[in-house]
């Protein structure tokens, strides 16, 4: 963990900004030849995705795989590497991964359990289900089942959970047993829903009805508001933070506008 900072003290710098249709953002890939955040798409168009964080370009996939995005609840995806992602498909209980280049489905894993918000570490997938999150290998072999209940979107980073409860407007820490470090609650976040964290464990949160972004200080104590509704927000629902190079992809469900940043 790097040394701590406040909270108070995280400012945010627009990079880029574009009306991209987006749904649900993802996990950022991170490698130092070949960066890349992926989203969704709502409309009937490629699946698109941030070169270097910087520009944006459209990944080619048949009007199949569009259809398939568009499956169940969400969909939700995270970025195993810079070649593989795994897209779940909600109440249509089975997870895909896929060529991030060509988007061809190499694995399909049917837990028998919905599959919403989830994420990648350590060859690791973790994933949100109903009143529980499941961790499954690569394989598709399920290792662990937490019984947490109303988690929406989930973030991993080394030993703990992160994730939000749109139902009870609370933000949990907790071990890899489900047991909670801290939790966090402030009117000012009204339904969490995309979550991510920086290298010193402080989190960053969409309150989705609230209509900003705030990031809570790692000991779950303090909080400060880095994007409010005046700034252009309109029902933000995604995040994802590059923890190498300090950028945040903000998206807006409602407008479909996706907004990058830099976080110092």
């Amino acid at each position: 963990m790097q040394a701590s900072k406040d909270v108070q003290d995280f400012l945010l710098k627009s990079r880029e900004r574009g009306n991209q249709m987006v749904k649900s953002a993802v996990e950022g890939c991170v490698n130092e030849s070949e960066p890349r955040v992926f989203y969704s798409p709502i409309s009937k168009s490629p699946l698109n995705t941030f070169n270097d964080m910087t520009k944006t370009s459209k990944l080619k996939c048949t009007s199949e795989d569009l259809e398939r995005l568009r499956f169940g609840k969400g969909p939700m995806q995270t970025v195993i590497d810079c070649d593989r992602i795994a897209v779940t498909y909600g109440y249509k209980q089975f997870i895909e991964t896929l060529d991030s280049h060509d988007f061809r489905v190499l694995q399909t894993f049917r837990p028998q359990e919905d599959c919403f918000g989830i994420t990648h570490q350590n060859e690791k997938l973790y994933v949100v289900g109903k009143d529980k999150i499941f961790v499954l290998d690569l394989s598709g072999w399920k290792q662990i089942v937490l019984v947490i209940e109303h988690a929406t979107y989930i973030a991993v980073f080394e030993d703990k959970l992160f994730y939000t409860n749109r139902n009870t407007n609370l933000v949990h820490c907790s071990n890899m047993n489900g047991q909670d470090l801290w939790q966090f609650r402030d009117r000012v976040i009204i339904h969490p829903t995309g979550i991510a964290i920086d290298l010193n464990q402080n989190v960053f949160v969409v309150g989705h009805w609230s209509n900003n972004l705030s990031v809570i200080g790692n000991s779950g104590k303090d909080c400060n508001t880095l994007l409010s509704e005046g700034k252009g927000l309109s029902q933000p629902h995604a995040i994802c933070y590059d923890k190498h190079i300090n950028t945040l992809l903000l998206c807006d469900k409602l407008s479909g506008n996706c907004a990058l940043y830099d976080v110092s």
